[in-house]
């Protein structure tokens, strides 16, 4: 009767035991499926953050881009000069300013057109509204954006000037421990080449930042051309127009006489000293004959008798005949 008990109590404490064990085994089984499963979770975060992360760089990348803009735009106003003052009213307005301008008037009666030109800077990211808005002042036309990137120039300068201050500041400890006096000398000069570099290299990131920052664009307003005037027609159309070349050929004329007419009074009067020359010499010719003439008389008288003797013969001949 006492040894069933007791193999009771046995297989009881086995029971224990086996149901110990398999709670053991599960447990720790359960446990490393949490385990994976929250080392697989921070794996998956810290893969997203990465994904996070290089997504931010290249946006900030794309955002840290150097780019210079330059532009030129046409504007067809009826008044130029008005126009490039609201221009420049317009740039101030915009955070920008007028490097340049220059503007023609025309004279009162003068055939010409009114022009104006300016050269302004605007922010970099205004160049479009400012554009746009120079459509309110007249017709635009040939508008031309170049864009450029100069971002590998700006980091490289960035980068001398980081190295040359390092040197500097390098520079300056040793002269302050040099010990002796040509060392002070020797890192002085040295100190003095590299600042004059550092503040050339400052001077040239200065000026392509302001060209990043403010974009140039060239303004150039002029009128717009005279719509021709169409001419009548019919009779009276080619009445007018036979008037108006008359017109045009008097003109030419008065021109032409107005230049031939120095040239020929100059023509005229050399004309006139050729012909006084000639007749003095023809009347100087014809008294050297006359003279010659008077003294050939004398041999005519010596023949004279001759003449009438002949004479005074032919007629008794006549005479005998009869």
């Amino acid at each position: 009767m006492r040894a069933l008990p007791r193999r009771a109590g046995a297989a009881l404490v086995g029971t224990l035991l086996a149901a110990a064990l398999v709670t053991g085994c599960s447990s720790s089984d359960s446990s490393d499926t949490s385990a994976s499963s929250v080392a697989d979770a921070g794996a998956g975060a810290r893969a997203g953050s990465a994904a996070d992360e290089a997504a931010d760089e290249d946006g900030s990348a794309a955002q840290d881009r150097s780019i210079v803009t330059t532009g030129y735009v046409t504007v067809l106003a009826d008044d130029p000069v008005g126009a490039s003052d609201r221009v420049s009213q317009m740039v101030e307005t915009a955070g920008g300013r007028v490097e340049a301008r220059t503007r023609y008037e025309p004279a009162p009666g003068e055939d010409a057109a009114a022009s104006a030109d300016l050269t302004v800077r605007v922010p970099a990211d205004a160049v479009t509204g400012t554009v746009e808005a120079l459509g309110k002042l007249g017709d635009v036309r040939d508008v031309s954006i170049d864009s450029t990137d100069v971002t590998s120039d700006v980091q490289d300068l960035d980068a001398r000037i980081l190295a040359l201050s390092t040197s500097t500041q390098r520079l300056e400890e040793l002269m302050a421990k040099a010990a002796t006096t040509s060392d002070l000398l020797a890192a002085e000069k040295q100190l003095t080449s590299r600042q004059g570099d550092l503040e050339s290299l400052e001077g040239q990131r200065k000026a392509l930042g302001d060209q990043v920052a403010m974009s140039t664009l060239s303004i150039s307003i002029t009128e717009p051309d005279a719509q021709p005037e169409l001419s009548p027609g019919g009779f009276l159309g080619g009445l007018s127009t036979g008037w108006d070349a008359l017109l045009s050929f008097l003109n030419a004329a008065v021109v032409v006489v107005g230049v031939l007419l120095p040239w020929i009074v100059a023509v005229a009067v050399v004309a006139a000293v050729v012909l006084a020359v000639r007749r003095r010499r023809r009347r100087g010719a014809e008294g050297t004959s006359g003279s010659a003439g008077g003294r050939g008389g004398p041999e005519d008288d010596d023949h004279g008798p001759a003449g009438p003797s002949g004479s005074a013969t032919d007629t008794e001949l006549v005479g005998a005949g009869r």
